[in-house]
Formats: structure tokens, C-alpha cells, sequence
């Protein structure tokens, strides 16, 4: 039980400290042990910070980490990272889960194993993992296409930057097709975009988006790397400000969309 109260307290504290929530920290109570996150995109801001935080709260508790996992999206590489790490002894894991469904089978095993392992950001369900520390992506995307639907009206046209086979970015999109025509039924989802969770790439694909469909107003980023790329997109086709503005919706707190959001609202 002391190694389950562990991994809660690292994985949990670690998710408030990364979303800005932590008001207290855990305290060590017995020796140095080593935990695991695993992501499905290492190298990614989002997850950079996140397993800053993860560090942070192990220190509290007394315990070191590692970050494993693809630095392209794999589910099945981010499975093998779990495998590993269980075989080597590491006390607890947090994962992501870049596919809910392809994680069961080692999610399961290391739970067998004895290995406590969370889930945060993006779950597995069908799993026998502890918990999920999250967003509840599909109402978060609602809130969005709610946001968006309420701003435009039935004139908002919508391109859309994912990438594809990732549980939480469906969810989102879901929820933000149904928050947007809730309010704006004559709404369109004009195109969508596959960025393959790459900065370069996001920007290519959606500068090509806009350029195709010059209708399109609004760009709804489905999850964290897109957004500094779509905000590229609009200056490249001048689409950056004025009248003619495109919206930048981000699922992401990196710097270029902070400072975008600082200098006047390029992002929401």
C-alpha cells in the first residue's frame, strides 16, 4: 500500500502542478524509489511540462523518474515502454495513453505484476488502471465549439488539425462539433488535417488548409502541438489579423501560444 499511496501522490500531484492547481505537496516517508511516465509523443511542450511536474512532486516524496515513449506517435512503442519498465522493477507508472485500447494488454500485465499504473490526459478505460487524472475531453470539447458558435454564429467554418487514432483528440472533436451546433446549427466543419503531432508539419498542413478553403474563419487545434503551427498558417496567407482574421483555437500553454494570446488575441 505504501508504494500505491506513492504513485498516487507523484502522479496526482504531479497532473495539478502541471495544470496550475496544486495548492500542497507531499511529503517523503520512507526511502528513494523510482517512478515512470510515459508518453505518446516524447519531446512534445505539453508533456515536457508535464513531466516537470512529475518531478517536482516526486521530490516531495522522496522518489526519482524516468520519461519513456515514442518521439513519434506509436501506441504499440508506447505499450513495448510500459512492458520495459515493469520488467526492470520501477515502482509505478503515469501513461498517457496514445490509444486506449492498444494499452490494455500492458497496462493489465503491469497491474498483475503488482506495478500501480494511472492514467492522465488521455485514458484507457477498458483497462485495470488505478484511475484517471484529466480533462474530461469531450466536455472541454464542447466548451470550445460552444465559445466559437456563441463568437461567429452560423457563419463559423471550421478546418480542424488533429492526428488521427488518438482517443482524447476524438473525444475533443466530438464534443466540439456538438458545442458548436448546439448554438450555431448552420455551422460547417469545412476540412480537417492530419499534422501528424509535428510543429513543422502542422504548419504545412494547415497554410495549405486555408489556402484550399479560404472560407474557413476558425482552426480548431484537437490537441497540443498544432496550435503554434495553425497561428504560423494565418500569417503565411495574411490571414493573422484584421477583418479576415482567422480564430486559432489551442489545446496547448506553450510560450508561442501564450505570448499569442499576451499580444492580442491570436489564440483562444
Amino acid at each position: 500500500m505504501k508504494t500505491i499511496g506513492k504513485i498516487l501522490k507523484v502522479a496526482t500531484v504531479s497532473a495539478l502542478l502541471a495544470t496550475g492547481f496544486a495548492t500542497t505537496t507531499a511529503r517523503a516517508q520512507d526511502g528513494q524509489e523510482q517512478y515512470a511516465m510515459v508518453v505518446f509523443l516524447k519531446g512534445s511542450e505539453f508533456f515536457n511540462w508535464s513531466y516537470a511536474g512529475f518531478q517536482d512532486a516526486a521530490r516531495t516524496v522522496g522518489a526519482t523518474t524516468e520519461l519513456q515513449g515514442p518521439a513519434d506517435w506509436d501506441a504499440s512503442a508506447e505499450a513495448r515502454a510500459i512492458d520495459q519498465l515493469v520488467a526492470k522493477g520501477i515502482k509505478g507508472i503515469a501513461v498517457t495513453a496514445g490509444d486506449a485500447d492498444t494499452l490494455v494488454t500492458s497496462i493489465n500485465a503491469a497491474i498483475e505484476s503488482g506495478v500501480p499504473v494511472l492514467t492522465f490526459d488521455s485514458d484507457s478505460p477498458k483497462s485495470n488502471r488505478m484511475l484517471f487524472v484529466g480533462t474530461n475531453n469531450y466536455n472541454a470539447g464542447f466548451s470550445a465549439g460552444k465559445a466559437i458558435g456563441e463568437k461567429h454564429g452560423d457563419n463559423a467554418r471550421v478546418g480542424i488539425s488533429l492526428f488521427p487514432g488518438n482517443d482524447a483528440v476524438n473525444q475533443r472533436i466530438e464534443g466540439f462539433i456538438a458545442g458548436l451546433t448546439s448554438v450555431a446549427p448552420g455551422a460547417e466543419i469545412v476540412a480537417q488535417v492530419n499534422d501528424e503531432g509535428d510543429l513543422q508539419k502542422a504548419e504545412q498542413v494547415n497554410t495549405a488548409m486555408l489556402q484550399a478553403n479560404p472560407q474557413i474563419n476558425v482552426i480548431f487545434c484537437a490537441h497540443g502541438n498544432p496550435a503554434t503551427g495553425a497561428l504560423a498558417a494565418t500569417r503565411n496567407v495574411g490571414r493573422d489579423q484584421g477583418d479576415e482574421k482567422v480564430d486559432v483555437v489551442a489545446w496547448a500553454i506553450d510560450v508561442p501560444i501564450l505570448q499569442g494570446v499576451q499580444d492580442g488575441g491570436d489564440c483562444q
